[in-house]
């Protein structure tokens, strides 16, 4: 995660292992139950025609829904419409109870809930009036395009972590005003962009000779590694911005503006000069091949890609790079299966973006005068959907699976997420405890009570000591011989006062209680204690306890004060 400038490294555990606190024992030893849980997916599915426009009215009939290629009972079916039935709606998107579900074709529409829409704006290729375009555009669709109780976040790499410019809120002034800051800001883009035409003049110059011809081979090398540590810092932001709105409830929908990611860095420069000069240091253009920075790249985006298959937000993309063609029109792309964006004249921003969109169900547009309105189709989708629920068998954590819908409508276009994978448990509460920073809550089924105590230390070091406390009776223990075990994982995150966001290392506890003492031990609580270094500033800690054993989580924020001290 980002890490923020004010903090330190979280210290050891102030204890090894739990501490089971001391109250009065319950007169009944703990019960055990077996629980088999039914796994329902959930898959969101846009129809519309050629045109664009929404197709209503289909019914469960309508729908064939597919995974790795074999057809799959829908279980669970609802049709979201703007306007529809508010009597209905279900709080969070959540797919209807089967008696709804199971209510012939013609039961009401259900109203569309309140969306969640993250504005992101990566800057490391962006010229600053090419960036702040697409501000421009993304503050004209905040002022028009937004329902009442849709919510909004915005985001931005500045060319060394991601940030968060301002935090989940239905204000749109405040939106409005974040977005504004950013249009104002200076460009991280600008002399790497100008380093960038002036490489490509170098190389081209027909007065370019063997001597001169070494030095911009070193020229390129030199660029290539730096453009490598710019590229690898935006995927791992945006890879942040996946996690931290992954715990996000509903519907989320990332806009994501940028000039695209580059996998190969250079790699056009290190092609033009083999062509200026065929045959010639083919050991040093060889080796790029093998450049260990350049396949860590690769693997990064490769990570990314998995990232984005297994998120449940849908991206919206849009291409606002220096090749672009001649900006007529935003070229709504749609996301559909084979789209290239005709006025996207590069391989990576036509596949590198487009594909997150197509992959997750989202859109793909250019930057242009007209974006702001045609931003309204994905608008559109977050309000007129249908719901397909299935049970599929229970995943690996890690598995993907493709899945395909097929509607029984000639000329309809669909719009779905084409994979679906399990996260494990531990990246769940992880992203839970994140979310919680952004002002996202939920209940928390184990009653943690989370206390924050005073700061110590030297003025630009404060140690702040942090307990967490869990009611044992709300934790799943198994018999095993005469013992009775159980285990727990703590994950920290900790926002910082210049809005970086951070996940601390995660602290597990094993707990082995004697059959014996097990009915005494239910009256007492588990107990972590950590020391939490950071510099003077008001901080917010969020604290996420998964039990490992049945993979419930519960997740509970409190504020951080560090006072600066002596």
């Amino acid at each position: 995660m980002p890490r923020p400038r004010a903090s330190l490294p979280l210290l050891a555990l102030a204890l090894p292992l739990a501490g089971l606190a001391q109250s009065p024992p319950p007169s009944q030893p703990p019960t055990f139950t077996e629980r088999v849980e039914v796994l329902v997916r959930n898959v969101d599915v846009v129809v519309s025609d050629r045109d664009g426009n929404p197709i209503v009215g289909l019914t469960r009939e309508d729908f064939e829904l597919l995974e790795n290629g074999k057809p799959v009972p829908i279980v669970n079916f609802a049709a979201y419409r703007e306007g529809g039935d508010a009597d209905l709606a279900l709080e969070g998107g959540a797919v209807p109870t089967e008696a709804v579900a199971a209510e012939p074709a013609r039961s009401r529409v259900l109203a569309a809930p309140p969306a969640t829409w993250v504005l992101h704006v990566d800057q490391a290729q962006l010229e600053p009036k090419q960036r702040n375009e697409i501000v421009k555009q993304l503050r004209r669709f905040v002022a028009t395009a937004l329902r009442p109780g849709d919510r909004t976040m915005v985001t931005t790499y500045d060319g060394i972590s991601l940030r968060i410019l301002s935090q989940l809120t239905t204000d749109v002034a405040a939106t409005d005003q974040a977005l504004a800051k950013l249009e104002k800001s200076s460009s991280i883009a600008a002399t790497r962009l100008a380093r960038r035409h002036q490489l490509r003049l170098e190389i081209v110059d027909p007065q370019l000779d063997l001597y001169r011809a070494k030095e911009v081979l070193w020229a390129i090398q030199d660029y290539a590694e730096a453009e490598t540590v710019y590229s690898r810092n935006a995927l791992s932001a945006f890879h942040d911005l996946l996690v931290i709105v992954g715990g996000i409830d509903g519907r989320v929908n990332v806009v994501s503006g940028g000039g695209g990611f580059s996998n190969q860095p250079a790699e056009e420069f290190f092609r033009l000069f083999a062509v200026r000069f065929p045959g010639l240091f083919a050991r040093e253009l060889d080796a790029r091949r093998t450049d260990p920075t350049r396949i860590e790249l690769e693997t990064g985006f490769a990570k990314l890609t998995r990232a984005v298959n297994s998120s449940r937000v849908t991206i919206h993309t849009i291409y606002a790079g220096s090749e672009r063609g001649p900006a007529v029109h935003a070229d709504d792309g749609g996301g559909f299966e084979g789209f290239t964006p005709s006025e996207i004249v590069t391989q990576e921003g036509s596949s590198a973006l487009a594909s997150f969109a197509a992959s997750t169900g989202g859109r793909s547009f250019v930057a242009a005068p007209d974006l702001a309105r045609r931003l309204g189709t994905a608008r559109n989708d977050a309000v007129h959907y249908y719901s397909l629920g299935y049970e599929p068998p229970r995943l690996v954590p890690g598995e993907s699976r493709r899945v395909e819908v097929r509607v029984n409508r000639p000329g309809a276009r669909v719009l779905h997420r084409q994979q679906l994978a399990e996260k494990k448990a531990d990246e769940l509460a992880g992203e839970a405890a994140l979310s919680a920073l952004l002002g996202e809550t939920e209940p928390d089924p184990f009653g943690t009570r989370l206390v924050v105590g005073t700061a110590t230390g030297k003025r630009k070091e404060q140690r702040v000591p942090v307990e967490v406390q869990v009611p044992l009776t709300s934790v799943t223990l198994l018999p095993e011989k005469e013992r009775y075990r159980g285990q727990l994982l703590f994950q920290f995150a900790l926002r910082s006062p210049d809005g970086g966001y951070r996940r601390l290392e995660p602290r597990p506890i094993a707990l082995e209680i004697p059959a014996d003492r097990v009915g005494q031990a239910m009256g007492q609580h588990v107990t972590m204690k950590v020391d939490i270094a950071v510099e003077p500033g008001d901080y917010r800690l969020a604290v996420s306890v998964l039990d490992e054993l049945s993979g419930v989580h519960g997740t509970t924020s409190a504020a951080l004060v560090a006072t600066g001290g002596r």
